[in-house]
């Protein structure tokens, strides 16, 4: 904001003192921005929060407190610290200025009642509303009248006296009926809780040169932030006390008291001059007192922000105002009528508007150590300066900083003033000079009478040294004693001047007397040009004297060189002396050196004595090139002292510190400090001046200091506790010095000095290293000790601990059979410590331990294996003993084997007896021959194995379904097959549409229905019971043969039951199995078709629709059906018939529009056909078969059940088309779409029409080429389809050689041959083949 610059008539405000900014001469202007100084800060500046505040410390502790969780809201008192530049009050009372509407006055009335300030604003035509006090007109009047009447020359009359005086009691009443302002009434220092972190900036004395940077500190711990609080508590309280103290009216020490207490506080002092210039009124400003004044600073009023400085000092009283107060109040003097209090503006900027990043904090600071004055230097007063931070541009920091220097600009003279004191001090010493000279050249010389002076006449050395000092200073000071004085005379031109023009002109328009001002300037102008013409007469006679001694002065300038080439001689060879002597070598000692330096300073202040006088000699001669030289050698000579001083002070230290150092004893070593210290020692050394570093006792001091830092961390490693007395004896043997072990109480750091460690550094290291490894290898055996027997390590006379890692134990079944295991924790921990002790034997510091690791390697080891292979035995044994032990079947079958595991069984459970009775893991591992014991019946195990799954291979090429069983569930099938009422409970695997069979019989052996997974009951009613007996792959055989045997009856009486039997087709689906009724009404919809088709060929066009209008009304009717009250199996029943005639609709509709008259147009020929005729080569006479184009599928009789159909669409048409002529060509097929889009449960759709068993198997990493191998065996000789889900799953070794596998089906397909080759055997090759599905989702992660 830009600033006038008031030089004249006290513009800027502030009274008659005019403003006391710093003045640039017109016409230039000045602005904010040459008064505040940047403050540069290092360290992270405050942070935003909900509230901050700032004070000063001392003056020169720059304090910002940071608050959190503050309700700004309820919080109404908490105004911040008395010192402080509270944002928030500055925010509320912007807010008040935003909501003002520019309509009202910003004073306030004050609130006797309550003692605050009433928040309702007065009009802004009452005058007296400034204090709350009423004043009339008439008041004013004589209040103007008092001040400005016209001048008559006399004292006003007594009636002027004495109304001035009752304005004055009245304003001094309404005043005294404001109270004073109580200790509760003041702001609180703090919110309503403490600070959360604090700022402190240490900013150093005003005026004070340093070369650092000051540092943001951040304090956060509590006892730091609370001495700080406690600190600005007792600041604030000094100026509380100070302002109270200052004796001001009640309404004017309550406004600053209290800044914030109304919008805007009135600062007018009522008992002064009302017409005075004062701070507008405002708010939320800064306060601080010192001595008898009383600054502010900012605020907000009507206008903004305000950037000024106001001081409030007191104004004697003239005595006839001070009487008139007394007869006013009738009574004794008023407190504070003795003086006036008057308003003086030292810093005035323009209002602004807050920044885009809020309200600035502010604070000032009175420092404690006092300024001198420019025009007292005796005399010192406070320094007061102001400290502002803003946000920066991010707006989280308050980042910017500034400071103005108020008490500068308080002692700021006037240009007069400054042009008046400065010309007086040159014009004293222009004047001395002068007469000096003159007195100097007009002496007369001894010998010489009338100032002549021969060659041949002697002269006294003194007066001649004299003239010729005088004769220097002419020639040098000449010229600028001329220029000063001519200054001299412009200077006090321009004050007489300037004191007449101040004077102005009389009322008649004559100048008036000279005043005292003119008069001085005239006096000091005489003097001035008195020391002119003393000046002149000495230039004058300086040729003459100087022509007058020229013989003498040039035989006086030729001793004076031989003086200083002697001189010269001498200070070099004392250098060459000094720099040779023992002072330079270390092994002089710093005492001695001490008193070297000593007497070598005092040879150089004698030689400086002699170079002074020479040098005087040589001035005054015109010689000084001579001298020069001699300055410098001198110079040279003085600073290798002091700097040679300095090293030797700093070998002291060092000494010092290393002496001290070494008596330190071994438990109380703290390397680190040892090491910073002796970082700055080196530090101090490198910083030594450069002309040091060639001498021997800077090479010896720097080579100590290295030495001591290089041991110094041989020493922190040796502290180690790892260190064992056969780590120290293997430093002795290295550093060959003797170690007393164990150590003595008075072992110190001089004993590991005296080992010289700095000369074996890498030895050290590995001798530490070698321990650390050693304690660490020492600690990991004792929790290995301790996690597997439960007791320290090396007490192995001990019985075990109770937390010693011990084998589970599981009951096997109901025997009393217990197998064993380890919990997860467990065996993540040996498998942990395998990999810890590996490491151990691994180390090049195995030697000391080697035994014990290798004894742990050993019997971990044999943990590890035991548990693998007893995990391996028993999951062999507990399969394989149902069948050798409980199966009659295997036993007779395997005799051998069943002999073997015998054998196996018996040393199974004694290996298992042995382990439960000892139960720790490493013990029970460790038995003799266990190991041997468990790898011989692996062995053994594997043959039983073997020959187990040669004897299941057999098993399931009778009954290939055994392909798609699990092995435990073949063997519970394999093991009950003389118990056919378990073996049914696993039906639903073999036969996917049977959830149960109804057995006959004691036992239950006999089937007499099957029940599906909807619950649908189908009798054997039409074919009979079948009993089973026998072996069970041929009676499941059977059973299959026995399902399609009946599924084929019941077709063919379902077929003929709806042709003749007469009954509405609503009635008759009730009556037979619902895959017979849906595969019913498809044959007769292929059909009734083919007839419209023939009789659209003999010439009936309307054949089709006729047909297509019969559709419409029996899925009307089945739809009436749904609609009525109906059994969850019917209800299902309808909906699939629903379904696939709502499919055979459309089909007809489509040839209806498409006009298609013939049966071998493509878009019938596409369709499913499902027909009950005899075909050639067909196993049974007359049958159902399916047709689609050039395929043809004989019905697979596969017992589905009562499960949901998908609607079928164009697209699913397609697909049967594209399916069908794949199995039809011999050929897998691949359906591809994005996931979800129903690959899979169309190809099971499509089996469902051709009454196939599907299998749909989801393929996985794990499978392997076996597995797959067994699954095609499984389709291929049970005529089943199958489903592989996501197919590139599989690895793609695997993918390569399943290709391969199915390949071999195929080809035995179409060879036509009723057995196919698969890993060198022939497997039968059932008469309907199969067929292989695969999906794919290629976008997924893990595919192939």
């Amino acid at each position: 904001a830009g600033v006038a610059a008031a030089a004249g008539a006290g513009g800027g405000g502030g009274g008659g003192g005019g403003s006391r900014m710093p003045v640039r001469a017109s016409p230039f202007a000045m602005h904010a921005e040459d008064v505040w100084r940047p403050l540069r800060a290092a360290g992270i500046a405050p942070s935003a929060r909900s509230r901050i505040a700032a004070t000063v410390l001392a003056g020169t502790k720059l304090v910002v407190f940071g608050f959190t969780e503050v309700d700004l809201a309820g919080d109404e008192d908490a105004e911040g610290l008395g010192e402080d530049g509270n944002d928030d009050a500055v925010d509320a009372a912007l807010a008040e200025v935003d909501g003002d509407g520019g309509g009202e006055d910003p004073a306030q009335a004050v609130d006797h009642e309550a003692g605050g300030v009433s928040p309702t604003p007065q009009p802004r035509d009452a005058e007296a509303a400034e204090g709350g006090a009423a004043a009339s007109p008439a008041a004013d009047q004589g209040h103007a009248a008092g001040d400005g009447g016209p001048q008559d020359g006399g004292a006003a009359d007594a009636s002027a006296a004495d109304e001035e005086a009752r304005r004055i009691a009245d304003a001094d009443a309404a005043d005294e009926a404001v109270p004073r302002v109580r200790d509760h009434q003041l702001p609180q220092l703090l919110p309503g809780k403490a600070p959360a972190d604090a700022w402190v900036l240490e900013l150093g004395e005003p005026g004070a040169a340093s070369s650092f940077l000051p540092t943001w500190q951040y304090v956060t711990d509590d006892a730091g932030v609370k001495a700080l609080v406690d600190e600005a508590e007792a600041t604030r309280a000094r100026q509380v006390a100070a302002l109270r103290n200052l004796d001001l009216p009640a309404h004017l020490e309550r406004s600053l008291l209290i800044p914030a207490e109304a919008r805007f506080s009135s600062l007018r002092p009522r008992s002064a001059d009302l017409e005075a210039v004062a701070p507008e009124p405002r708010g939320a400003f800064e306060t601080h007192v010192v001595g008898d004044c009383v600054y502010i600073y900012g605020g907000v009023s009507v206008d903004g922000l305000h950037d000024d400085v106001w001081r409030l000092r007191p104004v004697p009283a003239a005595a006839g105002e001070a009487a008139a107060a007394r007869r006013g109040t009738g009574g004794p003097s008023v407190p504070g009528l003795s003086h006036k209090w008057k308003w003086e503006l030292v810093y005035g900027g323009l209002a602004r508007q807050p920044g885009q990043h809020g309200p600035p904090i502010y604070a000032f600071g009175s420092s404690r150590r006092a300024a001198p004055t420019a025009l007292d230097p005796g005399v010192s007063v406070p320094h007061l300066r102001l400290f502002e931070l803003s946000r920066g541009v991010l707006g989280d920091l308050f980042d910017l900083a500034r400071v103005l220097d108020v008490s500068g600009l308080e002692r700021r003279d006037g240009f007069n003033e400054a042009v008046a004191r400065h010309a007086e001090a040159e014009l004293a010493k222009a004047d001395e000079m002068a007469r000096r000279l003159h007195v100097g050249l007009h002496k007369q010389l001894p010998g010489a009478p009338e100032g002549a002076l021969h060659d041949d006449e002697t002269v006294d050395e003194a007066s001649l040294h004299r003239v010729m000092r005088a004769l220097h200073d002419v020639r040098v000071y000449g010229d600028a004693l001329d220029f000063n004085i001519e200054q001299l005379r412009e200077a006090y031109l321009h004050l007489e001047r300037a004191a007449v023009n101040a004077a102005g002109l009389n009322a008649d328009g004559t100048a008036p007397a000279p005043s005292a001002a003119a008069m001085l300037a005239r006096k000091n102008l005489g003097k001035v040009e008195a020391a002119a013409d003393t000046w002149a007469a000495a230039k004058k006679v300086a040729p003459a004297v100087k022509k007058a001694i020229k013989h003498h002065a040039e035989a006086e300038g030729l001793q004076v060189a031989e003086r200083v080439r002697a001189l010269g001689v001498r200070v070099s060879e004392w250098r060459e002396g000094f720099r040779a002597g023992a002072v330079t070598r270390y092994e002089t000692g710093v005492n001695e050196a001490y008193v070297t330096c000593e007497a070598a300073h005092t040879e150089l202040e004698e030689l400086h004595t002699e170079y002074g006088a020479v040098l005087e000699l040589a001035e005054i001669c015109e010689n000084t090139e001579a001298a020069e030289g001699l300055r410098r050698a001198l110079d040279d000579a003085r600073a290798e002292l002091v700097v040679l001083k300095g090293l030797w002070d700093l070998a002291a230290v060092v000494e010092a510190f290393i002496a001290d150092w070494e008596e330190t004893l071994w438990t109380n070593i703290d390397t680190a400090a040892m090491e910073e210290e002796t970082k700055q020692l080196s530090k101090a050394l490198r910083g030594q001046d450069k002309r040091l570093r060639e001498m021997p006792v800077y090479k010896s001091l720097e080579q100590s200091i290295k030495n001591f830092s290089i041991a110094l961390p041989c020493v922190g490693d040796l502290k180690v506790p790892a260190m064992r007395d056969r780590h120290w004896m293997q430093l002795a043997r290295i550093t060959e010095k003797e170690i007393p072990l164990p150590f003595p109480e008075d072992f110190a750091l001089s004993h590991l000095l005296a080992l010289q460690l700095h000369k074996f550094v890498d030895d050290v290291g590995e001798v530490v290293d070698r321990a650390v490894k050693e304690d660490k290898m020492e600690q990991q055996l004792a929790k290995l000790s301790m996690l597997w027997y439960g007791r320290e390590r090396g007490k192995d006379d001990e019985p075990l601990g109770p937390k010693s890692i011990c084998f589970e134990f599981d009951q096997h079944r109901d025997t009393d059979i217990y197998l064993i295991r380890m919990k997860e924790e467990d065996f993540d921990a040996l498998e942990e410590n395998q990999l810890l002790v590996q490491g151990m034997m691994a180390s090049k510091y195995l030697s000391t331990f080697e035994e014990e690791v290798t004894r742990w390697q050993r019997e971990l080891s044999n943990v590890s294996d035991v548990l693998t292979t007893m995990g391996e035995v028993q999951r062999r044994w507990a399969y394989l003993e149902t069948l050798f032990i409980g199966s009659d079947e295997v036993k007779k079958e395997l005799p051998e084997d069943a002999e073997r595991f015998t054998g196996i069984d018996a040393m199974f459970k004694t290996c298992l007896a042995g382990v439960l009775e000892e139960k720790n893991a490493v013990r029970a591992s460790n038995r003799p021959g266990l190991i041997a014991d468990l790898n011989d019946m692996s062995d053994k195990l594997e043959l039983c194995e073997k020959a187990l799954a040669d004897f299941l291979e057999s098993k399931k090429r009778i009954f290939p379904r055994f392909y798609f069983v699990a092995t435990a569930m073949l063997l519970d099938i394999l093991s009950n097959g003389n118990r056919p009422n378990v073996v049914a409970q696993h039906v639903n695997t073999l036969l996917q549409g049977v959830k149960s069979l109804e057995l006959s019989g004691d036992p239950p052996s006999v089937v007499e229905a099957m029940t599906s997974n909807e619950g649908e009951v189908v009798p054997f009613s039409k074919t009979g019971s079948l009993p089973l007996k026998g072996k069970v792959e041929i009676y499941l055989n059977d059973l299959i043969t026995k399902v399609r045997d009946e599924l084929h009856t019941q077709l063919k009486l379902a077929l003929e039951d709806y042709r003749t039997g007469g009954r509405p087709r609503t009635e008759w689906l009730f009556d037979h199995v619902a895959q017979m009724v849906l595969v019913t009404t498809q044959i007769e919809w292929t059909e009734n078709t083919e007839k419209a088709f023939d009789k659209l060929a003999a010439g009936n066009a309307s054949a089709m629709k006729k047909y297509s209008d019969e559709q419409v009304e029996m899925l009307s009717g089945l739809i009436v059906l749904v609609q009525g009250k109906l059994e969850g199996l019917q209800r299902r029943k309808i909906m699939n018939m629903i379904t696939l005639e709502t499919h055979s609709r459309d089909i007809n509709v489509m040839l209806i529009n498409d006009q298609i008259t013939h049966k071998d147009n493509f878009k019938w020929a596409s369709q499913l056909k499902t027909k009950w005729l005899s075909y050639p080569d067909a196993a049974a006479p007359v049958d159902c078969h399916i047709f689609n184009c050039d395929a043809h599928f004989q019905y697979s009789y596969e017992y589905l059940g009562n499960a949901g159909r998908l609607v079928i669409t164009p697209l699913t048409d397609r697909i049967y088309t594209t399916a069908t002529q794949a199995c039809h060509l011999v050929l897998g097929c691949a359906p591809a779409g994005p996931a979800g889009t129903g690959k899979t449960e169309t190809t099971k759709d499509l089996s469902a029409q051709l009454g196939k068993a599907v299998y749909v198997i989801n393929c996985g990493p794990e499978m392997d080429y076996r597995t797959m191998g067994d699954i095609f065996k499984g389709l291929a000789s049970a005529g089943a389809w199958g489903c592989f889900d996501e197919f590139n799953r599989l690895l793609a070794e695997v993918l390569s050689v399943c290709s391969t596998q199915y390949k071999s089906v195929l080809d035995a397909i179409r060879a036509d041959s009723t057995t196919y080759r698969m890993e060198g055997v022939d497997y039968t090759l059932h008469p309907d083949g199969c067929m292989a599905f695969i999906t794919m989702n290629p976008g997924y992660l893990g595919r192939t």
